[in-house]
């Protein structure tokens, strides 16, 4: 059978395939995998389909990988995949980006769990402490680089990552895992994947961990108090039942309970409680209309924020409460062999508390439709085009503070916008492939910006905007990849252009006076950014027993205020006050590690480099006008962040068929090492056991 053959038979057989799984949570992602023998995702149309197949810069991490990186949590795992900005803050607190865009409780990546979105809607950010999965019971990560608009909404602006867990009627996954390790650190969980007949199977994990946060200096020795010990509690369950040869169902709970000091969104540190929970129903139907999916949850989280305040042992405990409902309904079909549609209309009704005063409730409804073409235009080429229509709109009820002029009429307001994707793959040859993209991105306003209320010391506020615009995002990207015979293994290049406009800042903007003698501090669209970059990747393997892996990304963050008129000058001309995206940015970034395994003895070693940068820090403060009042003010200063290499290594042996041991180092170059504006991190030692029943 000669190759064109061969290729045509496995185009037929996965056209059968695919018509009986088009959501992530009822794929037999391995079957797909045996029958193409490479990875399957959803994530980047919605529909399943091979990775390289994929009209989008993206990578996939297998449940193998996860294992031998020895990594206790999803962003360390991270660290080491071209294009992403791993800074952990503490031992809990960490934020993730992608491509120089990364933050204190940053807002633009979209983090989904088995299709389910997992971000805060009162900042739009990720609180990953708080995500309901442990590393064992993950199948796969699904990493796409650049915006998704048009298949996720608002937010998915930077990227998306999809976390994607066995699935009860394919797999079966039973396995306990005891970790303890240096600043008293101590893990438990456990995961069971388990089909129970032909009809029902389930999922359950549960898990907790308990640590001592580093103890170095805050550069603020009146935050100290508030440090405390780091903790984790969840538990999360699946039933998935098959109706009928053609209809699967399921039902979904998660429950997390996490606390943990961290970077604020003001750049100041707060030690923090959040506890969340989830609902789940989803239906996917086979007709002869193609494949049905319905969707529908709801998330709720309650935060509780402890911070120092100017007057030494004074504190602020902000209480949020936030609610989404989300409602997804999608229709999957094809046209022939060369056409696959997919059509999508949703629903998301998000409530949040006022912060840090919960005295009012600021809601937010969204309606989407969406559609996505697949063109098969040959064997060789094909081509995606997907599109979406938003209109939000919001609302406010509740009270104001004395003194504030706004009313709840201000933030009756709907907006519209329209996000896209388009890429274009051409398969030069069995082993050449070309991925030309374009997307535009909608990055909403946070609840927070909208409506954030403080009293920062009579007659001072800081106040949300209601007439905040959207961001607009592009991006733009040429990537090229070769599977290489010889090393067994693959190079990728990407090359991306990036920009955003009116850009969100809720800190140190210019001072408004109030007709009623108070002033305040708005929220206001005052940055446009831009980045250009290009990423390598390459792997291979050296024999049986080792492979190994390097990857380097170079990109320029270039941020202009909107108005340079409101450049006060307080950090020199080339800076944009509270927004430092330029400076935080690392320009290089170099990753690199080798894998050992034979017979029953693993190793693995991982490096990564990043250049200087800094980043922002903020001490609250008090200061006293020119009238004599005293107002409470957060005061910035950049620290410095030296260039370095982070290790991290681990050595495993396999005991018995279902027993491992596994020894673990994170940041082994250095005892004490900054990622961060806050303190500095500490190395740290695990040592693992795990079984698999």
């Amino acid at each position: 059978m000669t190759k064109k053959i061969a290729l045509l038979a496995a185009t037929a057989t996965s056209i059968t395939a695919l018509s009986a799984a088009a959501s992530a949570q009822t794929i037999d992602y391995g079957s797909l995998e045996m029958l193409f023998d490479e990875p399957v995702t959803t994530s980047a149309t919605g529909k399943p389909q091979r990775a390289s197949d994929a009209p989008v810069a993206m990578e996939i991490i297998s449940a193998e990988e996860i294992q031998r990186s020895g990594a206790t949590d999803i962003p360390e795992l991270l660290r080491f995949y071209a294009g992403m900005s791993v800074q952990r803050s503490t031992m809990g607190g960490v934020d993730v980006g992608m491509r120089g865009y990364n933050g204190a409780f940053n807002e633009r990546i979209l983090v989904l769990i088995n299709g389910r979105q997992t971000y805060l809607d009162f900042f739009g950010y990720v609180e990953w402490a708080a995500l309901p999965v442990t590393m064992e019971e993950i199948r796969q990560i699904e990493v796409i680089k650049g915006p998704n608009t048009a298949l996720y909404g608002f937010n998915a602006v930077s990227g998306v990552i999809n976390i994607i867990t066995y699935n009860p009627m394919y797999d079966e996954n039973f396995q306990v895992t005891v970790r303890g390790g240096t600043h008293a650190f101590k893990e438990s969980n456990l995961t069971l994947t388990k089909k129970l007949s032909d009809k029902i199977g389930i999922h359950m994990s549960a898990g907790l961990w308990r640590g001592s946060d580093f103890t170095t200096h805050l550069d603020n020795r009146r935050e100290d108090i508030l440090r405390d010990d780091t903790k984790r509690n969840f538990l999360s369950g699946t039933v998935m039942v098959q109706a009928t040869d053609n209809i699967q169902a399921g039902f979904e709970f998660s429950a997390v309970d996490s606390e943990q000091g961290e970077l604020f969104f003001d750049s100041t540190f707060s030690f923090t409680d959040y506890v969340t929970s989830s609902l789940r129903g989803f239906v996917t139907a086979e007709t002869g209309a193609g494949v049905t999916s319905l969707n529908v949850y709801k998330n709720k989280v309650d935060v509780t924020a402890n911070q120092i305040r100017p007057v030494e042992g004074e504190f602020r405990v902000s209480d949020i409460e936030a609610t989404a409902t989300i409602f997804e309904l999608s229709q999957l079909f094809k046209v022939g062999t060369k056409h696959a549609f997919r059509l999508g209309l949703g629903y998301r009704d998000s409530e949040n508390s006022t912060f840090p005063v919960a005295i009012a409730s600021f809601d937010q409804t969204v309606w989407s439709g969406s559609a996505m073409w697949d063109w098969t235009i040959n064997d060789q080429l094909s081509f995606v085009l997907a599109g979406r229509y938003d209109s939000l709109k919001m609302s406010r009820t509740g009270d104001f503070l004395e003194g504030v002029l706004q009313t709840n009429a201000d933030f009756n307001r709907t907006i519209n916008e329209f996000g896209f994707n388009a890429g274009l793959v051409y398969k030069m040859s069995d082993k050449d492939t070309i991925r030309l993209t374009a997307a535009k991105g909608i990055d909403l306003p946070s609840s927070t910006e909208f409506s954030v209320m403080a009293d920062l010391g009579d007659p001072v506020f800081q106040l949300g905007n209601p007439d905040l615009k959207v961001s607009d995002v592009f991006n733009y990207e040429i990537g090229y990849e070769r599977s290489i015979e010889s090393i067994e293994g693959s190079f990728k290049v990407n090359t991306f252009y990036y920009k955003a406009n009116n850009l969100q800042n809720t800190q140190q903007n210019e001072v408004t006076e109030l007709s009623n003698g108070h002033a305040a501090f708005f929220a206001e669209n005052s940055l446009d950014t831009r980045a250009y970059g290009v990423e390598f990747a390459l792997k291979g393997r050296m024999n049986d027993a080792l492979d190994w892996f390097a990857n380097y990304m170079l990109v320029d963050v270039k941020d202009t205020l909107t108005d340079p008129a409101d450049d006060d000058g307080a950090f020199g001309a080339d800076d944009t006050e509270a927004i430092d995206f330029a400076n935080n940015a690392p320009k290089s970034t170099f990753n690199f590690g080798l894998n050992y395994k034979k017979d029953k003895f693993d190793a693995s070693i991982k490096g990564s480099y990043t250049s200087d940068r800094r980043q922002l820090r903020g001490i609250r403060d008090h200061i006293v006008d020119d009238g004599g009042d005293t107002i409470e003010s957060i005061v910035l200063n950049f620290v410095p962040i030296k260039g370095q290499i982070q290790l991290n290594a681990v050595a495993g042996y396999q005991l018995n068929e279902k027993m491992r041991l596994s020894v673990e180092a994170i940041g082994l170059s250095k005892k004490f090492y900054r990622q961060t504006s806050l303190a500095r991190i500490e190395r740290r030692f695990n040592v693992s056991l795990n079984y698999k029943f």
